[in-house]
């Protein structure tokens, strides 16, 4: 047997380690871990421009800083091993992160560290890795140095990165695009940052600023909530496998009072999408939205979450990515996640069943049952205005009129209903109807009608569905009838 040295080509290998899955997001906020490891308290990220309009980004913080050997050592892929024990509170694991998250969006990384003892800076350039087809790195001198971006930021202790060359953000944008989408990233980045570290902001154990703007932090249980019911903390397993679960009912969209903080809460795909288990590990969010293959997500589960706490030690159980935004449980894990879903999804229809019971008419326009934990709608045929049209037709004309109306019912496009109102408004919420329309159907219930339910005939129509919604409408258009 023969040994030979095989070594990667350094450009290409460098190429593909910018395409292990980061998006600009998770790319921040893995910075953000290291900066919590490194004790910091306050991060600062700006984005701004070069001198000739070039997008950039540097993020800062006041943590222990790095010597020069250290941060040399830093600088390299896969700084540490990914097999050694963590320590307690540690964000880190690949020795990774600050490599890969970095060119996954910036063909030019700088990181400058300052400690008492003096500050130090590197650099590396993709292009000039290409090139050289080697791993070459920068070392700045002090006059390099004072011309980094943002420099004049820096704490007396502290590590700043800069990104530069950000490649990926604008996705080909050029000018005025080019500037729209940054600035859109930048504004993405506040939600998306409130929610990943909001038990750190809420703590005040740490404090993240964008352009100077405080990152407010977003709860995702809505703990602070009168109307959120929180249900016992159970722990499961042992070692590597343990998982501490504490499931949450959110309140009712209708019980949240702030459009804000409704939006936020549900995020952009709304409430039906959010659901699920909310991972932390080391009390930072890393994976959120999902039941794992464990459940379906539909409206009447659309209310439950479970927080689940893990150590870092518990990496491989759970197989967290080098970005730490996505996770594969072992099936171990997953069925002690299992085992909290009959509660706490239980829990959740409850608010839904309630309120249609609360709300039912004794003539409603439109039927709404569960068959096997699916909701169905239907028209109600028997609805007095539908009823009073069919007896006036023959048997043929209303074979024909049933068959369009469970067509018509059949062919309501709840998907797109659910996406259009994944702001998950509350009924109260509706609009008005159109006054002409409803006088019109108003006028046909009442020549519908026999000539005793004519004489109490608002008192009757406060019994069907749409009318009753609207006494004071019924009231003024029965008036001008009599003038």
């Amino acid at each position: 047997m023969k040994q030979r040295k095989l070594v990667p080509d350094a450009g290409n290998f460098v190429e593909s380690l910018r395409d292990v899955g980061y998006t600009f997001n998770s790319a921040v906020a893995d910075l953000i871990d290291n900066s919590i490891s490194a004790k910091a308290k306050n991060v600062w990220i700006y984005g701004t421009y070069e001198t000739d309009g070039a997008p950039l980004i540097a993020i800062i913080d006041d943590g222990d800083g790095m010597s020069p050997t250290r941060l040399f050592e830093a600088m390299a892929p896969a700084s540490r091993d990914p097999r050694a024990s963590v320590a307690p509170g540690d964000l880190g694991r690949f020795g990774l992160g600050l490599k890969t998250a970095s060119f996954s969006q910036a063909r030019r990384l700088t990181v400058v560290s300052r400690t008492t003892m003096g500050i130090s800076a590197y650099c590396w350039d993709l292009d000039k890795v290409r090139e050289a087809k080697d791993w070459l790195i920068f070392e700045l001198s002090n006059k390099d140095i004072q011309r980094i971006p943002h420099i004049d930021k820096l704490p007396q202790v502290g590590t700043s990165v800069i990104w530069q060359g950000l490649d990926r953000i604008s996705d080909g944008g050029k000018g005025t695009d080019e500037q729209a989408i940054f600035q859109s990233a930048i504004s993405g980045l506040h939600d998306y940052l409130g929610l990943v570290f909001h038990r750190f902001l809420k703590k005040r154990k740490l404090n993240i600023k964008i352009n100077e703007t405080t990152v407010a932090d977003i709860d995702p249980f809505l703990e602070d909530h009168k109307a959120t019911s929180p249900l016992a903390t159970e722990v499961k397993g042992k070692g590597q496998s343990k998982v501490t679960l504490t499931p949450f009912i959110l309140p009712h969209p209708s019980k949240i009072s702030y459009p804000t903080l409704k939006s936020r809460v549900s995020g952009a795909s709304g409430y039906t999408h959010t659901q699920g288990f909310y991972v932390y590990r080391n009390e930072r969010l890393t994976v959120w939205g999902t039941w794992f293959g464990l459940a379906k997500k539909d409206e009447l589960s659309k209310l439950a979450r479970v927080r689940v706490d893990i150590s870092s030690a518990a990496d491989v159980e759970w197989g967290i990515a080098i970005d730490k935004a996505t996770a594969n449980p072992s099936p171990l894990v997953l069925k002690h996640l299992k085992s909290v879903l009959p509660t706490v999804i239980g829990r959740s229809r409850r608010p839904f069943t309630h309120r249609t019971r609360t709300t039912k008419m004794d003539n409603p326009l439109w039927m709404r049952t569960l068959v096997d934990g699916r909701i169905i709608y239907s028209i109600n045929l028997k609805h007095p205005l539908l009823e009073g049209v069919r007896k006036h037709l023959d048997p043929a004309k209303r074979k024909q009129l049933d068959a369009s109306m469970k067509l018509l019912a059949g062919a309501l496009p709840i998907p797109q209903i659910v996406s259009d109102f994944s702001g998950d408004e509350s009924p109260d919420d509706e609009p008005d109807p159109d006054p002409g329309v409803f006088a019109e159907a108003l006028r046909l219930m009442y020549d519908l009608c026999s000539a005793e339910q004519k004489t109490t005939f608002t008192s009757y129509v406060a019994t069907v569905e749409p009318f009753a919604k609207y006494p004071q409408l019924v009231d003024t258009i029965v008036l001008e009838w009599s003038r």
